[in-house]
């Protein structure tokens, strides 16, 4: 039931009221603890454990894998005739999947997940409602259970502060570009004032860029073509979409053991690492000369004897070590002052950002997709 009123801050404000039933558990939990963890409890636990491990990693890109397929299994006309997992199993899957049966009885003991206010509101309640004529007006059953309620909000903004830019809106295929191009009104920076359609435009835009990594693959040129290595077999073909899921994962999984590497790197270089010129030595007594491109990624400054160049050979004015430092830095006007861009031949920041829609978006997908499916263990673990 939807109902619209009038405030000071918000000219028309929409309120959800919803009636909720007690339902039995279609899972058995008798074998799970009541007992509160305490302080120590969670001290207790070791920072490893908060850590992704080997098999989170390859569970992950199982997940991702599998929103992958489905969303070219429901785009492309040439896998829309193939039967594929449109879920994540999970050991109760099929527990999960019968009708609930609504509690009209006795109050059952029902766990109340919310943060320490709502659960301090809560107790109170109870206490206020003590001397309650039966059991349902005491709130007996109700128990409290401290947790962290907008998960799913803040990764969402997460998300959103890092690929979200009003500043982006000129850049063709960022989320502020993709926004005014669809009309998307309700997506804004703040994913609390409209969180579905915020969730459902990053999905929608992950969705994209991942037909689009398959069309690349695919070598087609639309959604309706049909490949020249397209096999006519259907086992092939599942074969097929296969391959092409796990490449458009492989491209945009960032790898646990591929940023622990990275890391050993840096901590294994040490302080006297000479970062300039061609040669990373240290030359004593060698003249050098500096490439006036502040961003350059060769060494700024060079020893004139690596370059094979004299000292009559240095120019009064600016000077470049390569074609891609000497590129222009492109400015045009963005707001009351100028925005400068610099163009790095080196790296490709639009695939680089295509691929992060896609990470964030995927990992959105699985989150919802777990709770849909009732799989707390994929709850927790995203």
């Amino acid at each position: 039931m939807t109902v619209r009123h009038q405030t000071r801050d918000r000219s028309n404000k929409m309120l959800n009221m919803v009636q909720s039933y007690a339902a039995r558990d279609r899972i058995p939990s008798l074998h799970l603890s009541d007992r509160m963890p305490t302080p120590d409890d969670i001290m207790d636990i070791s920072l490893r454990a908060y850590l992704p491990t080997n098999i989170d990693e390859t569970l992950l890109r199982s997940e991702m894998t599998v929103m992958i397929k489905k969303t070219l299994r429901d785009n492309l006309e040439v896998f829309k005739d193939l039967k594929i997992e449109s879920h994540i199993h999970h050991p109760y899957q099929l527990e999960s999947s019968r009708k609930s049966v609504i509690s009209d009885c006795t109050p059952l003991i029902l766990l109340l997940h919310a943060d320490g206010l709502s659960c301090e509101r809560g107790n109170d309640a109870q206490s206020a409602r003590i001397n309650g004529s039966n059991a349902w007006t005491q709130l007996q059953g109700l128990r409290m259970s401290i947790q962290e309620w907008h998960k799913r909000q803040f990764l969402l903004q997460d998300a959103y502060d890092e690929l979200y830019s009003g500043q982006c809106a000129r850049d063709k295929g960022t989320l502020f570009h993709l926004k005014i191009f669809f009309n998307h009104r309700s997506v804004s920076s703040n994913v609390k004032n409209d969180f579905d359609h915020n969730e459902e435009f990053l999905d929608c835009c992950a969705q994209g860029y991942i037909l689009l990594a398959a069309v690349h693959i695919m070598n087609i040129r639309d959604l309706d073509e049909k490949p020249m290595d397209m096999p006519s077999d259907e086992n092939e073909r599942q074969l097929y979409l296969d391959r092409v899921a796990y490449e458009i994962a492989d491209s945009c999984f960032l790898s646990v053991v591929h940023v622990s590497n990275k890391a050993a790197d840096v901590s294994n270089e040490t302080e006297d690492t000479y970062d300039y010129c061609i040669c990373k030595q240290e030359k004593p007594g060698q003249m050098m000369i500096y490439c006036d491109n502040k961003h350059c990624k060769k060494g700024t400054w060079f020893h004139l004897e690596c370059l094979c160049m004299n000292e009559e050979d240095v120019p009064n004015g600016k000077w470049y070590c390569s074609p891609e430092c000497k590129m222009p830095i492109h400015t045009y006007k963005q707001g009351k002052g100028n925005r400068k861009v610099v163009a790095d031949a080196l790296t490709d920041h639009k695939r680089d950002y295509a691929l992060m829609v896609m990470w964030r978006g995927l990992n959105q997908r699985i989150r919802k997709d777990a709770i849909r499916e009732n799989d707390g263990e994929r709850m927790i673990r995203h």
